[in-house]
């Protein structure tokens, strides 16, 4: 991961890079984030996507969700307590706290991040949250 200025042994190396192969093998060549504004409209939120590293603002009313494709790397900034970052049919909890970069100012995700277990696994039959699922769903056009 390019964002890591960590260093590791080359058995660490290892393990991971086995690990994160049998996790991304179960993952398709490109992946959709989907930024929920469930708890207020997001005026805007500012998405970075690895497929052309440009930031774009979205406006977003209450109860709409937005699907963003990437393919290793996305990068999320605006109102996080107003929004539900979401993968795979399930709710990225503490995403705000737990994924947040200083260097970027954004909440960052990567493909290693979301080959967890959790995001793998079938999507709960219920919303996880109050304030239920998106009213609608946008797929907004990206270059």
């Amino acid at each position: 991961n390019f964002f890591s200025t960590a260093q590791k042994s080359s058995k660490q190396e290892n393990t991971i890079q086995n690990t994160s192969t049998v996790f991304n093998s179960l993952l398709s060549d490109t992946l959709t984030l989907t930024v929920y504004a469930a708890f207020d409209k997001l005026e805007p939120v500012r998405i970075t996507s690895d497929l052309n590293w440009r930031t774009n603002p979205f406006w977003m009313e209450k109860g709409e969700a937005f699907n963003f494709i990437f393919k290793d790397t996305i990068l999320v900034r605006g109102q996080y307590s107003r929004m539900l970052l979401m993968f795979n049919g399930h709710v990225i909890s503490n995403s705000s706290s737990d994924n947040y970069n200083e260097t970027f100012r954004s909440i960052l995700l990567t493909r290693e991040i979301l080959s967890a277990d959790t995001f793998i696994s079938p999507p709960p039959i219920n919303f996880p949250f109050e304030v239920g699922a998106p009213d609608s769903l946008v797929f907004p056009l990206q270059d």
